[in-house]
């Protein structure tokens, strides 16, 4: 795929320049490697909880936070 200016990963909100990322022909959606393999929850040593990936589809949005 050729740069375009254009496609951005509906992960992390940053443009898909190069490299390895997934992608749905009919749909468009397309995401980085890195964010399709991103864990689901993580822990931070300044947070108290655990930190979970949340899909934001389903509230009409098509990234997630």
């Amino acid at each position: 795929m050729a740069y375009d200016k254009n496609k951005y990963c509906r992960g992390c909100a940053l443009p898909v320049y190069e490299g390895q990322f997934y992608s749905c022909m009919e749909c468009k959606f397309i995401l980085h490697e890195s964010c399709a393999n991103a864990p689901r929850m993580k822990r931070h040593p300044l947070h108290p909880y655990p930190l979970t990936l949340d899909n934001m589809a389903s509230a009409g949005k098509e990234t997630f936070t």
